[in-house]
């Protein structure tokens, strides 16, 4: 593979890695407790909740690339869950549309799937970080501005002592 098509497909196993970290719903201890009719939110629900943006890196020309893994449903199913789309699920899909992938569309979109899944399972955990950018956005601006704000103050009337 040459060095811009490992450019291209880093960037979009990149947002495809965010995108699988956004889509997961961290696990806490409350889990147990809490009953089964209520929801619980992914990390991008959460964020948009608070009045978030999810944030995600940049596509450039390669967006198509994105629209056919979506074709695709971005993952396989097997018998205990999702699974990383296989080559024949790929090849199948590349018949019946009609569109011929280059090699290297073949295996950056097998890499894609790989690493939205790999996410989307580590982004169960409460402590997980984005694969990409600040994960600010996930918390409630005024809560933080509120701390921050406290901490600020409680300084200033300690210097003045």
């Amino acid at each position: 593979m040459g060095k811009f098509y490992q450019v291209v497909t880093e960037g979009l196993c990149l947002y495809a890695a965010q995108l699988g970290w956004f889509h997961a719903t961290p696990k806490s201890s409350d889990d147990l407790k809490q009953s089964e009719n209520k929801k619980k939110l992914t990390r991008a629900e959460r964020i948009t909740a608070r009045g978030g943006t999810p944030l995600m890196p940049e596509i450039g020309e390669e967006t198509y690339l994105l629209q056919i893994w979506f074709d695709l449903g971005m993952v396989g199913s097997g018998a205990m869950g999702a699974t990383q789309l296989s080559a024949l699920e790929i090849n199948a899909w590349s018949d019946l549309s009609g569109v011929q992938l280059e090699p290297w569309e073949f295996a950056c979109i097998r890499k894609m799937s790989a690493a939205y899944l790999r996410h989307l399972n580590e982004g169960e955990n409460p402590d997980s970080l984005p694969p990409y950018g600040d994960p600010a956005n996930e918390f409630d601006r005024t809560a933080v501005q509120k701390k921050v704000v406290n901490a600020f103050k409680a300084f200033l009337q300690a210097k003045k002592r």
